[in-house]
């Protein structure tokens, strides 16, 4: 006489063999495609994916590198789009494995119900205080349809996300390849800034360029001092500091203590922004940071948002942020 325990294996094995057979994959794959986007039964085809981006992480980030050394600074605009993507990434990576676990619950299940009650041990200790003793098989028919009908519904949601999730990565990954393009089509108009700019070494250890000092005079002369001016200071020898640590940038301060500013200090730093920005091929002014938006001069558009930083400071919402090449 066989043991419960092998019997239980046999059972096991058998449900093995029955998950790959045709019928049963069929009738999974039946189930859980979200019907709004599913191919027709016939087709027996999954709906279509997004299709994948043009470029490669990897590839945007070699470019980015090289740009980044070529351009004269810190490409924040290019930067904040690259981490945009990898995360977008990371969250459609995570969703596709979530998406692929839920599927194998759902074809263990479709399994059971096609055997009757014919339980994994684990399934057995959920719905039984005694896993040695017998379970009436029509409440665990039931307790197998109710779980598999609840593991599809939320398959469906979980492949609307994914999907989602991989558009959106997909776009921001082009976003950031269209800002390289832009970069790189832009060669002689930044060669040519940094000729004429590119000199301005800082006046000695600690200090700013006389660039940024010039910017930063005519500045205060306009708007006056504010709650102060931060130049430079070290990243710590940590690589991709900006361009602090360079003597070529400055934070114009509109409160203090990491506060949120009032609204005519809020004011100040959007005057003080659109005025920079409106004199940079004068000012020799490399970009500018100001309330979770950046002017880039070497892209030769306008105002772009960023993502979000966690912080007022971080996110550049009580000080304007000016770099100069």
């Amino acid at each position: 006489m066989e043991s419960p325990s092998s019997t239980l294996g046999v059972g096991l094995r058998r449900k093995a063999a029955l998950l790959a057979a045709p019928t049963v994959i069929a009738l999974v794959m039946a189930l859980i495609m979200p019907s709004a986007s599913a191919a027709p039964a016939s087709s027996g085809r999954p709906a279509v994916a997004p299709p994948p981006p043009a470029v490669s992480i990897d590839e945007l980030n070699r470019k980015a590198a090289q740009l980044a050394k070529e351009y004269r600074g810190e490409l924040v605009v290019l930067t904040e789009a690259r981490k945009a993507a990898y995360i977008a990434a990371l969250r459609a990576r995570k969703l596709q494995r979530a998406v692929k676990q839920v599927r194998r619950e759902i074809s263990a299940l479709a399994s059971m119900r096609y055997q009757g009650a014919d339980l994994d041990p684990g399934l057995i200790l959920v719905m039984s205080g005694d896993p040695e003793g017998s379970l009436d098989s029509a409440t665990t028919m039931e307790y197998v349809s109710r779980t598999k009908a609840q593991r599809i519904d939320y398959l469906r949601r979980l492949v609307t996300e994914e999907r989602e999730a991989v558009t959106t990565a997909n776009r921001k990954l082009e976003k950031a390849q269209e800002i390289v393009d832009t970069l790189e089509n832009r060669r002689a108009v930044i060669r040519r800034k940094i000729a004429i700019y590119g000199g301005n070494g800082p006046v000695n250890a600690g200090s700013i360029t006389p660039l940024m000092r010039k910017v930063m005079n005519a500045t205060l002369a306009r708007y006056g001092p504010g709650k102060g001016v931060g130049c430079f200071r070290s990243n710590g020898g940590i690589p991709g500091g900006g361009e602090h640590p360079l003597g070529r940038a400055c934070d114009f301060m509109l409160s203090t203590g990491g506060a949120m500013p009032d609204s005519d200090q809020v004011q100040r730093g959007h005057e003080i922004a659109e005025w920079q920005r409106a004199n940079a091929e004068s000012l020799g002014i490399l970009y500018i940071i100001y309330r979770q938006r950046i002017w880039d001069s070497r892209t030769g558009g306008g105002w772009s948002y960023m993502e979000d930083r966690g912080g007022i400071t971080a996110n550049h919402m009580d000080h304007v942020h000016t770099s100069v090449f």
